[in-house]
């Protein structure tokens, strides 16, 4: 016996809203990457610096 995705399905309103709050948090979870990628070029950098000093 196959399970049919009706079973699944959601109202209109739902998955509107389910759609809106995942790409919200994809969104969200890609800024915070490219922050923290930022903040990791920057500290490299700065210990680059620092090693080159001493």
């Amino acid at each position: 016996m196959a399970l049919s995705f009706g079973c699944f399905s959601r109202s209109a309103p739902a998955t509107v809203f389910h759609c809106v709050t995942a790409s919200g948090l994809v969104s969200c979870a890609k800024m915070v990457f490219s922050m923290a990628m930022t903040a990791a070029r920057c500290l490299a950098g700065a210990r680059a610096r620092a090693f080159r000093i001493q």
